[in-house]
C-alpha cells in the first residue's frame, strides 16, 4: 500500500530521471481472458500497462482453470460474469454460476415485441425490458452488481430506469448488423442531457467500447458514398461522450477487443477528441478500475491505496501517445519484469 509516512529504514531508492508516474491502466470490457490462451493474453495486457480486466461473459469452464493464475502479484486481476442473461430462465442457476457480477442484454428494446416474433433478428434481440428491474432487484439482494449491454438510446434509458450499476457500450458503438449503412437514423443512438443526468443521479458507469468503429469510420475515404454518414456518426459518438461527461456520468474505458487491449481503445478515444487528455486519463486509471473492483482502493497515488503504478517516459497530458512509453510496471509493490 502507499503510505504518507516515511519508513524508519529504506531498503532501496530509484531515480526516475524526470519520468512521469501514473496509476495502472484497466480494461473495462474484454472477453479474451480465458484458459485456452491465457499466457499470450496476460502478456498482451501487462505489456500495455493494463493490470485489471473485466470480462462480462467468460464461460465458467474456461475461467475456472485460471484460479491461481489470476488475481496474484505480477499477474492480471480479473472479474467475471459467467454467461449473460438474454431471456427468462431459472434464477438459481444464474446465482449458482458464482460470477462476480451479472451481465444482461438489451438490444433495440424499443422493438422488443417485433424482434421476438421475427427469427431474422435472432442475434439482434435481448431481454424484455420489463424484466430488467426484477433482475436488478434480485441481483442486488444477492450482493451482485448488474452490467447491461445496450445498443440504442432507448436501451440506455431502460437500463437507467432499471437501476443497473453499469452500462456496457456507448449507444452507437456499432451499427445494426455491423453494417455502417444501418446507422441511419442516427437519432436512435443519440443521448440527451436528461438521459445523462438520470444516469449520473443513479451512479451508473458507462463503458465506452467505441475504438473499433472509430477506427473503421475514420478510415472511410472522403470520396466514399459513406463519407458523409461516417462523419456524422463520429460526431454523434463524440457528442454522446461529451453529454455524459458534462452531466457527471462516470465513464470507463473498455475495448471489447479479442486481439488488442484497452490501450487501443484509449488511443481511438484520444483521436476522437471528445475530451482533453487529463479527463481521458482519469477515465482510464480511476473510473475503470473502480467499476471492475468497486471494493478495492485502486486508481490513485494516495495514502491507503494499493501501491501499483506505471512509470512513463513522457507526460501523457501533453501527448496521450506517451501512455505507451512505459518504462516500469509495479503492482502492489512488486516489480513486474519487462515484457
Amino acid at each position: 500500500m502507499f503510505s504518507a509516512r516515511r519508513p524508519a529504514r529504506i531498503d532501496k531508492t530509484t531515480d526516475l530521471h524526470g519520468a512521469f508516474v501514473v496509476p495502472p491502466f484497466a480494461e473495462g470490457h474484454s472477453h479474451n481472458v480465458e484458459s485456452t490462451r491465457f499466457d499470450a493474453v496476460a502478456a498482451l495486457h501487462l505489456k500495455a500497462g493494463v493490470f485489471y480486466v473485466k470480462n462480462p461473459n467468460g464461460l465458467k469452464r474456461f475461467t475456472t482453470p485460471l484460479i491461481g493464475r489470476i488475481n496474484v502479484p505480477q499477474g492480471l486481476d480479473v472479474s467475471f460474469a459467467h454467461g449473460g442473461v438474454t431471456g427468462a430462465g431459472k434464477w438459481p442457476r444464474i446465482l449458482n454460476e458464482q460470477s462476480d457480477f451479472i451481465k444482461t442484454y438489451l438490444l433495440y428494446s424499443e422493438q422488443y415485441e417485433q424482434r421476438r416474433a421475427d427469427s431474422t433478428y435472432r442475434d439482434w434481440r435481448g431481454l424484455n425490458p420489463a424484466l430488467l428491474p426484477e433482475i436488478v432487484r434480485r441481483a442486488h439482494a444477492a450482493g451482485k452488481r448488474v452490467s447491461t449491454h445496450v445498443e440504442t438510446a432507448q436501451d440506455f434509458r431502460n437500463a437507467v430506469a432499471a437501476a443497473v450499476d453499469e452500462i456496457n457500450h456507448l449507444p452507437g458503438f456499432r451499427p445494426e448488423r455491423n453494417d455502417p449503412r444501418n446507422y441511419e437514423p442516427l437519432s436512435r443512438y443519440q443521448l440527451s442531457d436528461d438521459d445523462a443526468r438520470r444516469a449520473a443521479r443513479a451512479g451508473i458507469t458507462v463503458v465506452t467500447t467505441v475504438g473499433g468503429v472509430v477506427e473503421l469510420l475514420t478510415h472511410i475515404t472522403p470520396d466514399s458514398p459513406q463519407a458523409a454518414l461516417a462523419a456524422r456518426t463520429l460526431e454523434m459518438l463524440r457528442t454522446n461522450l461529451q453529454t455524459l461527461q458534462r452531466n457527471g456520468v462516470h465513464i470507463a474505458v473498455g475495448s471489447d477487443e479479442y486481439s488488442r487491449s484497452t490501450d487501443f481503445e484509449a488511443e481511438q478515444l484520444a483521436a476522437l477528441h471528445a475530451v482533453d487528455n487529463r479527463t481521458l486519463l482519469k477515465w482510464w486509471v480511476e473510473n475503470t478500475p473502480a467499476t471492475i473492483f468497486p471494493t478495492r482502493k485502486l486508481g490513485k497515488l494516495a495514502k491507503g491505496y494499493e501501491a501499483s503504478f506505471l512509470v512513463l517516459d513522457g507526460n501523457p497530458l501533453d501527448d496521450f501517445a506517451n501512455t505507451r512509453k512505459i518504462r516500469v510496471r509495479v503492482k502492489q509493490g512488486v516489480l513486474i519484469p519487462p515484457p
